[in-house]
């Protein structure tokens, strides 16, 4: 009695410590706002806005966004902020945000319960759990509400792993819900499928009670296949990412393969020290690797090779369940097959490399650390969880102080996490050849100028503007085909009223970017604006056909084609723009039909 008292208090103490650790780790969070995606995915997502169930199964990740890439499938993340929608009545960033945290507080206590299930010592899976709660490198996924993606997949993988492990009929069939939510909220959840095979090898069961629990996993791997071709129309649906995003489509195969090699290093180095952690490495941020004989792609091709021998060798030996080589076997796999989907290796995904990816791997990790910390001298395999918390001896020092400084680590991070400005400038610090970083802060900081000029001479403004056309000058220099830095800088020149000088700029970003419809809309305005009407015209029709949903390219050709004497055309072009929205045209149509009965 007294036993399953103190283990039940020492249960209370751990979730206690594990909630109060996470909350105010992540508490700078609660004053953030919507930054960068989060705008699309949940705060202006039309699909979210409406929460028809229908729809939000039938549609890709980024359709209600009207997103360019059709390859996701993420129907179980857009219900969430469907459903969160549904009870706030308007988009809430504290509301997202505290979502998000509770979720993940959820998925790090869920982890060290799968952990036990499938074998780990009670300490190892709450030292795990409570690393995975405050790890900064989970920041970038709990902070920004897109992550909830990678939140909601990890939380339902470690509520598969912990149902399939449970051995009854009805776990199984639990096991496969959960599998079918976690495929649904990020496709990195693939990876459960071999992890789950080798939990059913090492219980050897015979072939019929083996096909019997893997039937339902079929099952829901086949219903989610189906609705995934259904929404996406292609069965093999793969991303197309822009060079920007990931370099390495750009690059050819072996030096891929060293740079993905490299990326494991990378990855890895972060979990033992997040330092230096950066919510963007797009461009030249990573350098690739041209050959083997490098330090990071030695290391990476190392951590792979241990990280396989890890699994394998339990594999072959048939390691007993709970055993060390067991445990060591599932943290490996936990960690390697989800990063072999993210991680650039086997498959190329949007981006060359982001923290957030890292989360259902670094599960993987945070159990062998679990794992590794509780074999410590003085906290020994044999010892129960009811030593945990209560006495401090080398190995709980060791925790203590781990626990102690990611805390710290995710607290500091977590205050940059603010609005777009203070996050990319963050980055800018780590990384001042973020193109993207450059143009965001630049952007930024040249609309404000703008807001608040009414006073000011031509002088003084292109003074005010000095930096952010530095930072677009600098993004231009790292990256030469960054298209949307060139568009920007010449709209900063068309504000200061230099239209030639923005032509020149707008041409040089159609040069790069031929289809690039804003980039025409905004050559249009600036030929109208230096007096070459015709060209305008030609120009703005490009950008309408180019675009034919957007309303500002009727608009625009409407009003030139009233200024160069041709209703008519004029009318037309803005029945078009008042068909895709442009209610304040009206009046203006009414008066052209008018004049031309």
């Amino acid at each position: 009695m007294n036993h399953e008292d103190s283990g039940s208090g020492t249960r209370i103490r751990f979730l206690l410590l594990l909630f109060v650790l996470t909350v105010v780790a992540y508490s700078p969070v609660r004053h953030a706002d919507y930054i960068q995606d989060d705008h699309l995915a949940v705060e202006d997502n039309r699909i979210v806005q409406r929460g028809d169930l229908v729809e939000i199964f039938s549609s890709d990740y980024w359709a209600g966004a009207s997103g360019a890439d059709k390859s996701l499938y993420r129907p179980v993340t857009i219900l969430s902020y469907a459903l969160e929608r549904a009870l706030t009545g308007i988009p809430s960033s504290p509301v997202s945000h505290g979502v998000n945290l509770g979720l993940h507080i959820l998925a790090a206590v869920l982890l060290g319960v799968a952990a036990v299930r499938t074998g780990f010592s009670r300490s190892a899976g709450m030292v795990a759990a409570l690393l995975f709660a405050v790890h900064p490198i989970h920041t970038e996924s709990v902070a920004g509400v897109v992550g909830r993606a990678e939140i909601l997949s990890a939380l339902f993988a470690f509520l598969t792993i912990w149902a399939f492990a449970g051995r009854t009929r009805k776990a199984v069939w639990l096991a496969a819900l959960f599998l079918f939510l976690a495929l649904g909220s990020k496709e990195s959840a693939i990876a459960l499928v071999p992890l789950l095979i080798y939990l059913q090898w090492r219980a050897a069961d015979r072939f019929v009670e083996a096909a019997n629990r893997f039937a339902p996993l079929v099952l829901s791997l086949m219903l989610h296949i189906m609705l995934r071709i259904q929404a996406l129309e292609a069965l093999l649906a793969v991303q197309s990412p822009h060079p920007l995003d990931n370099p390495l489509v750009a690059v050819e195969g072996s030096v891929r393969l060293f740079t993905g090699l490299g990326l494991l290093s990378r990855y890895v180095f972060l979990l033992f020290a997040p330092f230096r952690l950066s919510a963007d490495y797009s461009g030249t941020v990573i350098p690739p690797e041209n050959g083997i004989i490098s330090i990071l792609p030695l290391a990476g091709l190392l951590l792979l090779v241990l990280l396989l021998a890890g699994a394998v060798l339990a594999l072959v030996r048939r390691a007993p369940a709970g055993s060390a080589a067991d445990c060591t076997a599932v943290a490996c796999l936990m960690f390697l097959l989800p990063y072999l989907v993210i991680g650039n290796l086997l498959v190329q995904i949007g981006t060359v490399f982001a923290e957030r990816l890292l989360y259902l791997p670094s599960a993987g990790f945070c159990l062998l650390a679990g794992l590794f910390l509780t074999e410590l001298p003085g906290w020994g395999p044999a010892a129960s969880g009811v030593k945990l918390l209560k006495k401090i001896n080398p190995a709980g020092a060791v925790i203590l102080l781990l626990l102690a400084g990611y805390a710290i680590g995710t607290y500091a991070r977590c205050t940059v996490w603010r609005n777009d400005e203070s996050l990319f400038n963050a980055v800018l610090e780590v990384y001042p050849d973020s193109p993207r970083a450059n143009f965001i802060v630049a952007k930024i900081e040249a609309d404000r100028v703008f807001e608040n000029s009414r006073g000011l001479s031509r002088d003084r403004l292109a003074d005010s503007l000095k930096r952010p056309v530095a930072l677009l000058d600098h993004a231009v220099e790292v990256v030469p085909e960054y298209s949307v830095a060139w568009n920007e800088k010449g709209l900063i020149q068309a504000r200061l009223g230099d239209n030639y000088e923005a032509i020149r700029l707008f041409r040089k970003t159609l040069e790069i970017s031929p289809r690039f419809p804003r980039a025409r809309l905004n050559l249009a305005i600036a030929l109208s604006l230096a007096g070459k009407k015709e060209e305008a015209i030609r120009s703005v029709r490009m950008a309408a056909l180019q675009a034919p949903d957007a309303h500002k390219p009727w608009a625009q050709l409407g009003h030139l084609l009233v200024g160069t004497g041709r209703p008519r055309e004029a009318a037309e072009a803005y029945r078009r723009a008042v068909q895709l929205g442009r209610d304040d045209l009206i009046p203006r149509l009414q008066n052209l039909e008018r004049t031309l009965d």
